[in-house]
């Protein structure tokens, strides 16, 4: 280090903190050989079976980064009676994790941190190859970035396009050789690049960004938590949207949900609550998700995605009940004709009540 004016101060940088970059910590598996049992829900999501964990268990983030950044086998080796490998595969399901490691019969899952039952084995598979197919993109193009001396995070990674060589050249560690060469084949197609175009356009064109603002739980975790904490009345899909939306700072003690700042985000729970009061003008206060009314006044599916609980629902679900019984998207002009009647209503309505309150307030003096 060099000396500034002779004075004897050096002018060697301070060593940085925390973590080296592109390492991880230790993952921190439950005790006794435990393991946190989970269900798969909707597209892209976990439950855990058991909740709260127990004080003694560790608390995870997300389960789909740990399940395929820190525990995914990556690829399948196939061996004859000699231990030489015949073949090998990429590992693409949750039956991956049961191949046997050694002669000892030591597995992956017997060093991982989760478990599902049998019957929950097939669609944990399903739920986890979709959120690997949204997630991988978005890792490969850091890691490309990386290697060429660029340092670029989520938001930055997520619009940009590589071409298939680039993508090859930054496959990531959770998935591996001939499997990530299909994969990045795929991204170079014109049928992926098209899907890809109308959701970035979708989300560029609105001026007003429905922010989640509850934490960095999962939808799933979060309706569990409020639960726990709240009571299951409390709960509901549409509760639970509004709480990331809002933030928990902005829910009082008995779990009244305040303001959601974001418009759009507001117009979503605006729009289902006035057609779940037309389908159950009786008794809609104690329905919770409708999957006819879902799909009605979310427009369809536009771009793939639900408005509310994306990702905790399945898509599969609210399209086979929409098929089954001839609902159209709720962007019609009667549909908003009557969701313009039902504000006016209970604009209407507020206003007498505020009166009553005035006239009842006279009385008594």
């Amino acid at each position: 280090a060099t000396n500034i004016a002779g004075s004897g101060m050096s002018s060697a940088p301070p060593n940085k903190r925390g973590r080296k970059k592109g390492s991880r910590t230790a993952l921190k598996v439950p005790p006794r050989g435990r393991k946190i049992a989970l269900k798969p829900r909707g597209d892209e999501q976990f439950e855990y079976v058991t909740y709260p964990l127990l004080k003694s268990d560790p608390k995870y983030g997300t389960h789909m980064g740990i399940i395929l950044k820190r525990e995914y086998p990556g690829i399948i080796e196939e061996k004859d009676e000699n231990g030489v490998i015949i073949s090998s595969r990429p590992a693409t399901s949750w039956f991956d994790y049961y191949e046997k490691e050694d002669d000892s019969g030591v597995t992956k899952a017997d060093k991982n941190a989760f478990c599902v039952s049998e019957a929950d084995k097939v669609e944990a598979d399903r739920v986890l190859e979709n959120y690997a197919a949204k997630s991988l993109c978005v890792d490969s193009v850091k890691v490309y970035h990386d290697k060429i001396g660029e340092e670029i995070d989520d938001a930055l990674a997520r619009p940009k396009e590589l071409e298939v060589d680039e993508y090859k050249d930054g496959p990531v560690d959770w998935c591996r050789d001939n499997g990530f060469s299909y994969i990045a084949d795929y991204w170079c197609t014109e049928e992926f690049k098209a899907k890809r175009k109308r959701g970035q356009q979708a989300r560029l064109n609105s001026e007003d960004v429905a922010q989640n603002r509850g934490g960095s739980r999962p939808f799933t975790e979060t309706q569990q938590y409020m639960g726990v904490k709240f009571g299951p009345e409390k709960a509901t899909t549409l509760n639970t949207f509004s709480a990331m939306k809002t933030g928990f700072k902005n829910i009082d003690n008995d779990g009244n949900i305040g303001p959601i700042p974001s418009q759009k985000a507001q117009k979503h729970v605006t729009d289902y609550l006035t057609g779940l009061r037309a389908k159950y003008p009786d008794d809609w206060q104690q329905r919770d998700l409708d999957e006819n009314v879902l799909y009605s006044t979310n427009g369809g599916l536009p771009h793939g995605r639900v408005q509310i609980a994306n990702g905790a629902v399945r898509k599969a679900n609210i399209l086979a009940v929409a098929k089954s019984t001839n609902v159209r998207p709720a962007n019609s002009i009667a549909f908003q004709n009557m969701a313009r009647q039902n504000e006016q209503l209970l604009r209407e309505n507020q206003y007498m009540r505020k009166k009553q309150e005035r006239t009842d307030k006279l009385l008594l003096v």
